[in-house]
């Protein structure tokens, strides 16, 4: 019979406290495990979020980018149909029209169209006009195209008004042009991705200096006619005054020479000789003419009674342009 001796189980027992160290030294802690695994974790979900940000990033950009691509189809096609309908005018006149096929009409619409398209690319289409330099530069130009738009309907209404009385009631117009081509050449520079694949008729930013000439051919053609007509009123007055004249010293002959054949058919010379009020003075107080065959003017008589009152008397003259050119008086009724 074997018996374990004091010294085999001392030996046993260092044994076994060798290979517990072995087995604790090669088995990994928990903790460190975990902390394995969360690192693990956290490596793919940052490699998902990363493409997440990525696609849709690169997604937005790419819709925003063909967004503006669209509207500015839309800025280039009403751009072009407003530059097509001021070639149809000739004068400074045309631009003031009425009617659906009317410059005017084509202006509005142009300004409604962009505004539109300001509206959908900032804020509704989802993409911001602010976030880098084009599209900064982009809000920029179409604020100013619609500014000069505005101002151009303005022009429009002055003329229609007969309120342009010299250039420079345009000059916001000229101003507001410059604005607006410096802000296409600057959006033009600044369009790195090639964005605008139909670039803007130069007809465009030619407009105002057009509209400049129209109205300084308008004011020519005014001033002239306002030098013609002051030649027609003149040479009416002095007919009146003519007549005046032998009227107060009752001339009927040299009366008749200023008359129609209407007037002179209902002349009575009679009257005149009868006439007991002596005539002091005689003044025009106003002159328009009506047509280039008509003019009406006022005047005014100054009498004095036998008995040395004054009175006043108004009249109304109303001339007419004969076939060779003449005024002669149709009518002068007391008013």
């Amino acid at each position: 019979m074997v018996s374990n001796s004091p010294a085999d189980s001392g030996s046993d027992e260092v044994m076994y406290e060798e290979v517990e160290k072995i087995r604790r030294a090669t088995r990994p802690p928990a903790l460190t495990i975990l902390a394995t695994v969360l690192v693990g974790v956290l490596i793919v979900m940052i490699g998902g979020l990363a493409s997440y940000y990525y696609y849709n990033v690169q997604s937005q950009t790419g819709a925003g980018a063909k967004s503006i691509e669209e509207q500015w189809g839309v800025i280039a096609l009403s751009t072009n149909q407003l530059t097509d309908a001021f070639d149809k005018l000739d004068k400074f006149e045309d631009m003031a029209l009425e009617g659906s096929n009317s410059f005017e009409t084509t202006l509005n619409k142009t300004n409604g169209q962009l505004r539109d398209v300001l509206y959908k690319l900032d804020g509704a289409g989802g993409y911001s006009l602010s976030d880098n330099v084009f599209n900064s530069r982009l809000t920029n130009f179409l604020d100013d195209y619609i500014a000069y738009l505005r101002e151009m309907g303005r022009v429009i209404e002055k003329g229609r008004g007969s309120l342009v009385k010299e250039i420079g009631d345009i000059d916001a117009l000229k101003t507001l042009s410059d604005k607006m081509t410096e802000s296409y050449d600057n959006l033009l520079v600044a369009d790195k991705g090639k964005v605008i694949n139909t670039p803007l008729s130069r007809d465009l930013f030619a407009i105002a200096g057009e509209v400049e000439d129209f109205v300084q051919t308008y004011l020519d053609d005014q001033k002239t006619k306002t030098d013609a007509d002051d030649t027609e009123k003149t040479a009416a007055n002095e007919v009146s005054t003519k007549f005046m004249q032998a009227y107060m010293g009752k001339d009927v002959v040299a009366m008749r020479l200023y008359l129609t054949k209407a007037a002179e058919a209902e002349f009575n010379p009679g009257a005149v000789q009868e006439e007991t009020a002596e005539i002091k003075s005689y003044k025009i107080t106003d002159t328009r003419k009506l047509s280039d065959t008509k003019i009406e003017l006022n005047a005014t008589l100054t009498k004095e009674t036998p008995d040395g009152v004054t009175v006043t008397d108004k009249r109304l003259f109303v001339m007419l342009k004969q076939s060779d050119g003449k005024w002669l008086i149709d009518s002068y009724k007391s008013v």
